[in-house]
């Protein structure tokens, strides 16, 4: 595993020191009750659950039991002015991974990028028999330069199925 992941789109700020976070077999998530979060945290189960039929286990922040947490999501009570209103923070070390944003936009974005930290079988639609999963060191910060996002479909190069075109969109 490299230790400089390719991010896509270039992280404004990033740092990957050597070594890398074991997620365990039982993964526990501190998250925030969002309910604009909530298909994002069903991916993100989705996902992780697939990767060697890891369990999830979900707990709110609040919770005593928040420092045993692998993952901890968390929107920020007092807005961090760097970030804006949809940049977040990820730290991936020894404790664990932790995504922190201003507002659930900048959580979704920080999950996005956390799942390019994983190994590319994150992206599968089926369970794949993986043993460990590693996670790089990282402390990744990320907003955006603008306050507009934008991709691009080329449609007159390549034929694209109804199907091809709902999964780019979504």
């Amino acid at each position: 595993w490299a230790q400089t992941p390719a991010i896509i789109p270039i992280p404004v700020k990033s740092e990957y020191p050597t070594g890398k976070y074991l997620l365990p077999k039982s993964i526990i998530i501190a998250a925030p009750k969002d309910e604009a979060l909530k298909t994002a945290f069903k991916t993100l189960e989705t996902k992780l659950s697939n990767l060697g039929g890891r369990k999830i286990q979900w707990i709110q922040p609040a919770s005593t039991a928040t420092a045993l947490a692998n993952i901890r999501l968390q929107i920020n009570s007092t807005a961090n002015a760097e970030l804006g209103k949809e940049g977040y923070n990820i730290l991936v070390d020894t404790k664990g991974v932790q995504i922190q944003a201003n507002s659930a936009k900048g959580l979704f974005y920080g999950i996005q990028t956390f799942y390019q930290l994983l190994p590319k079988e994150v992206e599968s639609a089926s369970p794949v028999a993986i043993a460990t999963i590693s996670v790089p060191f990282a402390k990744i910060t990320d907003y955006p330069r603008f306050e507009w996002r934008g991709m691009m479909f080329d449609v007159a190069r390549h034929f694209f199925t109804k199907d091809e075109v709902k999964k780019f969109i979504d």
